[in-house]
């Protein structure tokens, strides 16, 4: 697979990761020159992506959808913004908040496996509001229990360790050949244990056994190091904007 088609295959799969999430739990809308998911008592997904570069039209349409909104709508770019395009941001209000790095993974040999770190499903409501708590608890916001729905091509996991949940991790993937890792975190009182590390394995190893053939990511910075030792390589910059003074 060239560089660009696996980008796109990265790209991809976190887009319809969202759009899938959005049509379960009734917040997804097709536009003509922008896609969103809004949803109004939560934090996530509440995203609104454009299918190209926008003009000013699209923009000023976006941002009716963004306005009307109760939570804070972030609009992801995946793309090197033309200097019209910063300008037009900046001008009605989108400031970047914070941004990640797509990186992918090909897989090939495994790696020796991890005992001490378990990975368990969070199947049912209990367990939702459970994978809800820790992500809330790791990342300062919150994705809803009803959120966390699992199926052939999406599984949200508990991480456990020395008997006790201690973190979560999301697994989608949209063809046959690549499995997108999200929401991976750790509870602030479970860091420094190389745990993030250990959880990465393990699902690199399952990855391989399910015969996936690349691993793709959106890394923040703290996360990087973590998946350059793994191997992974970066691919391309996606920045998060969002309107200045609209409220979460």
């Amino acid at each position: 697979m060239t560089a660009l088609e696996l980008t796109t295959e990265n790209k991809s799969n976190l887009i319809s990761l969202w759009v899938k999430t959005g049509k379960k739990i009734g917040a997804y809308k097709q536009g003509k020159s922008f896609d969103y998911c809004i949803v109004e008592d939560a934090s996530w997904p509440n995203k609104l992506w454009f299918h190209t570069e926008p003009g000013e039209a699209a923009l000023q349409e976006a941002l009716v959808e963004i306005k009307k909104s109760p939570r804070v709508v972030t609009v992801p770019y995946f793309d090197e913004e033309s200097t019209a395009l910063k300008e037009a941001f900046d001008r009605n209000g989108l400031k970047v908040r914070s941004q990640q790095v797509g990186m992918y993974l090909s897989l090939q040999d495994g790696f020796d496996p991890v005992n001490d770190v378990r990975l368990e499903l969070a199947e049912g409501e209990k367990y939702a509001e459970v994978w809800a708590d820790l992500f809330e608890e790791a990342f300062k916001y919150r994705i809803e229990p009803r959120c966390i729905q699992n199926d052939e091509q999406t599984q949200f996991y508990l991480i456990s360790y020395e008997g006790r949940h201690v973190g979560t991790i999301n697994l989608h993937a949209d063809n046959e050949h690549t499995v997108g890792v999200h929401s991976m975190g750790i509870i602030p009182a479970a860091r420094q244990k190389g745990l993030g590390t250990k959880v990465m394995i393990s699902i690199l190893n399952q990855a391989i056994s399910e015969n996936y053939h690349y691993v793709t990511l959106q890394a923040s910075d703290m996360g990087l190091g973590l998946y350059e030792k793994l191997g992974f390589k970066r691919q391309f910059l996606m920045k998060n904007y969002q309107l200045l003074n609209q409220k979460t």
